[in-house]
C-alpha cells in the first residue's frame, strides 16, 4: 500500500490492524467518524498504517465582507489550506462604528481570530462586526458623590455636574445642575446678650460666619429695674447678683419721697 491511500475505516473496526496516530487513549469515536472526509491512512517507515484526520491540507478561499463598512481591495480575499491558522486578518472601517471582530455570520456566528484553525475548504465569507461608538450625552441629573461640584450648606444647595446614562460624568462647568431641597439649614446656638444690654444674638454651629442679632423683648420693668430680657438675659456673677438685691431693697426701704429710679 502506497502512502496517502485510502482504507474503509469506521469507528467500530477498532480491532482492525491500524495503528491510531496522535495520542488518542483509544477514544476513537471522539476522533475518527465514517464521513470524516478528511480521514486517511498513511504509511510510515515502521512499516505501519496511520489513521489520519486531518492531514491533507485542501484549499480555501476567504472572502472578507465588511458589512457596512470599507476594505482595501487588496484585503478582502486570502488563501488559505486546511490545518494552518487564519493569520493576519484584514482590519476594515467605518465611521462612527469600532470594529469587533470577524464572523461567520452577518448576525451572530463564530468569530474567526488570528490563531484560529482553518478546518473548512472551498470558499468561506468572513463578515465584519461593528459596535456603534458611545458619544457621551450629559443629561442625566444623579447626585452622587463623585458628580458634587459644590456642596451644600446652610442656606445653598448643591451642585451637581451632570451625567452620562453609561456612567460618565461630565467635568464641564456648563453641564451643572442645582439639587432641589439640599441645603442644611441653620444649627442656631442658643441667644446670647450683647454687652448693650439691647439687643441679642446667636451663631450658626456650622459656620460661624452666619449670625442673628435682633432686640431684646419681654420682661417687666419697674421703678428701679430695667426689663429684663426674656430670650436671653444677661449673665450676672454671684457678686453682681447680691449688688442688685443689696439695692433693690435699699431703695425699696427709703420714703417714698426719696425713691427714684436708679
Amino acid at each position: 500500500m502506497s502512502k496517502g491511500a485510502s482504507i474503509g475505516v469506521t469507528t467500530a473496526n477498532i480491532r482492525y490492524p491500524v495503528a491510531f496516530s496522535n495520542n488518542y487513549k483509544k477514544d476513537y469515536a471522539n476522533y475518527f467518524f465514517a464521513d470524516d472526509t478528511n480521514a486517511h491512512v498513511e504509511y510510515k517507515d515502521d512499516q505501519k498504517l496511520y489513521l489520519v484526520s486531518g492531514a491533507v491540507a485542501r484549499p480555501l478561499t476567504v472572502t472578507f465582507d465588511p458589512n457596512g463598512g470599507t476594505l482595501d481591495e487588496a484585503d478582502k480575499t486570502k488563501s488559505l489550506s486546511t490545518g494552518e491558522c487564519y493569520g493576519t486578518l484584514p482590519v476594515p472601517s467605518y465611521a462612527g462604528y469600532d470594529f469587533a471582530g470577524w464572523y461567520t455570520e452577518q448576525d451572530g456566528g463564530t468569530e474567526i481570530k488570528e490563531d484560529t484553525t482553518v478546518t473548512v475548504f472551498g470558499t468561506q465569507t468572513l463578515y465584519a462586526h461593528w459596535t456603534p461608538i458611545h458619544v457621551h450625552a450629559y443629561t442625566q441629573q444623579v447626585q452622587k458623590p463623585e458628580a458634587l461640584k459644590t456642596p451644600a450648606d446652610c442656606t445653598n444647595n448643591a451642585v451637581y455636574y451632570l451625567s452620562c446614562a453609561c456612567g460618565e460624568v461630565s467635568t464641564n462647568d456648563a453641564d451643572t445642575f442645582t439639587a432641589a431641597n439640599t441645603a442644611l439649614n441653620h444649627d442656631w446656638g442658643a441667644w446670647t446678650q450683647n454687652s448693650d444690654e439691647k439687643t441679642h444674638t446667636r451663631i450658626c454651629k456650622r459656620d460661624t460666619g452666619h449670625t442673628e442679632t435682633e432686640n431684646c423683648h419681654g420682661g417687666t420693668a419697674d421703678c428701679t429695674h430695667k426689663a429684663v430680657c426674656t430670650v436671653a438675659p444677661p449673665r450676672l456673677s454671684a457678686r453682681s447678683a447680691a449688688a442688685n438685691t443689696a439695692r433693690w431693697q435699699h431703695t425699696a426701704s427709703l420714703p417714698k419721697k426719696q425713691r427714684r429710679s436708679i
